[in-house]
């Protein structure tokens, strides 16, 4: 048995003046498996927002003709759009008695009139009051139609612009499933099956904070639509896990400017966004660093807490099992102290850039609100330059209970994800030396954490 084709359609492509109650009818050249016509292999949808219509399906006693019965009537001077999924779309197609799917998908459009058919066309297989049948409800938001706008926009992406942080860790910790596929969604339905170009959305993955030694990657994937306005990109299989990536990698996503709607009118502005995978080591969240010191930092975007987490995560864990050799705890199984120690260093990180940025701006922000003139009070510095002061001492406080009996030890190299001393640093040497009780805020930090490079380096030439 050959794959089934469609012989004709009514309405027909392009029709104008459609009854509201009328019936779409599909003519295929041979008999169709009753169980493959349903609301997902053939879509009836309002144009203007894609409200899918809710109906029935009846099929002729031969199965050639599908008629589909629209559960209410159509808008008046509305355009709709019919979709027969094949096998170019998705597996979940119409197929023929055989099982055989029919190849490629037809979609195509038609606009209703004002009236109803009087009489209802075969009246003695419709309600009676199927010419009174309440009209669809308008959208809430309505979003313009193809016909009155060129433009051709994106409206939601996931993961969202600079979202951090993605996903969740594999059972190795290192790599990382983001959860699910990328998604991007515009304004009107997309070009789809063999109309969608692999190249319209291309990725690249670099390490969170620069260091080349961090893996980075981007699985292989494809792009496709199956029906409706988004493109959807799913990695291929890889020994059983859809989404792999690595950890601690930032991804930017570049969506072409060629990528072409349902009616080939090209978006014609290329458009990035980007997002990070799980960070590891990842000591303490932004909700935490948030609930402690959010009214600061209102204006700091999560990705940038994150960040900073995952690089005070990094530094506590080389601190006490590089420099001091402890080997107290596994990369993802930090100590309680460890913990503690980075939310408070990161709490001091965010709010010394706060009062750095503050300092900059003079004594007192000026802001314009209408006609009014406000100047935020010096009050906020010092509120700022508190909190900054507690987060110090909270630091210092863990750091001596990570440290323990090795706190009097002379510091050693510190070299970011190189245990050995016989390997040569990516970018400097990092120590660490505990303050005195005479050191605050403000005082000589001659005995601070500082970056420096000792003469070693003689010993690697």
């Amino acid at each position: 048995m050959a794959e089934p084709i469609i012989l004709s359609k009514s309405p027909e492509s392009g029709a104008t003046g459609v009854y509201i109650n009328a019936r779409v009818v599909v003519n295929f050249d041979q008999a169709m498996s009753p169980d493959s016509i349903n609301d997902n292999t053939i879509l009836l949808f309002r144009v203007l927002d894609y409200q899918v219509m809710e109906k029935t399906f009846i099929l002729s006693d031969n199965n050639f003709d599908v008629t589909i019965v629209p559960d209410i009537a159509f808008d008046t001077n509305t355009q709709y759009n019919v979709v027969v999924v094949g096998y170019d779309q998705s597996n979940t197609c119409v197929r023929n008695a055989g099982n055989e799917a029919l190849l490629v998908h037809e979609s195509w459009n038609f606009t209703t009139g004002d009236r109803a058919d009087d009489p209802p066309v075969d009246p003695g297989d419709v309600d009676e009051e199927a010419v009174d049948r309440p009209v669809a409800e308008s959208p809430v938001t309505l979003v313009p139609p193809a016909a009155s706008t060129t433009d051709l926009i994106i409206t939601q992406t996931w993961p969202d612009n600079y979202e951090a942080n993605v996903g969740t860790k594999n059972v190795d910790m290192v790599t990382a499933h983001i959860g699910g596929p990328v998604t991007i969604t515009f304004n009107r339905a997309m070009a789809s099956g063999v109309a969608v170009d692999q190249s319209w959305v291309t990725f690249v993955a670099e390490s969170v904070d620069g260091d080349p030694t961090t893996p980075t990657t981007v699985p292989s994937g494809y792009l496709e639509n199956d029906v409706g306005n988004t493109l959807t990109w799913t990695p291929y299989p890889y020994m059983g896990n859809d989404y792999l990536w690595n950890a601690n990698n930032e991804v930017t996503i570049t969506v072409s400017d060629h990528v072409k709607d349902y009616l080939g009118v090209e978006i014609g502005n290329e458009y990035r966004f980007m997002f990070t995978t799980p960070y590891r080591p990842y000591y303490c969240t932004v909700p935490r660093i948030r609930a402690v010191i959010g009214s600061f930092i209102r204006e700091i975007p999560d990705d940038t807490i994150a960040r900073n987490i995952y690089l005070n995560s990094l530094e506590i864990y080389n601190i006490a099992n590089t420099i001091y050799s402890q080997y107290k705890w596994d990369i993802d199984s930090p100590t309680f102290a460890a913990i503690m120690w980075t939310c408070c260093k990161t709490q001091y990180d965010l709010l010394y850039a706060k009062l750095l940025d503050m300092a900059s701006q003079g004594p007192g922000m000026i802001k314009r609100l209408g006609d009014f003139t406000i100047q935020e009070s010096t009050d906020i510095q010092a509120g700022v330059k508190g909190a900054l002061q507690k987060a110090l001492d909270c630091s210092n406080a863990w750091m001596k209970l990570i440290l323990g009996k090795y706190r009097r030890a002379k510091a050693k190299m510190a070299i970011k994800g190189v245990a050995s001393p016989a390997t040569p640093p990516m970018r400097g040497v990092r120590t660490w030396t505990l303050e005195t009780g005479r050191d605050t805020l403000g005082a000589n930090k001659n005995l601070q954490r500082r970056i420096k490079s000792p003469g070693i380096y003689s010993d690697w030439s």
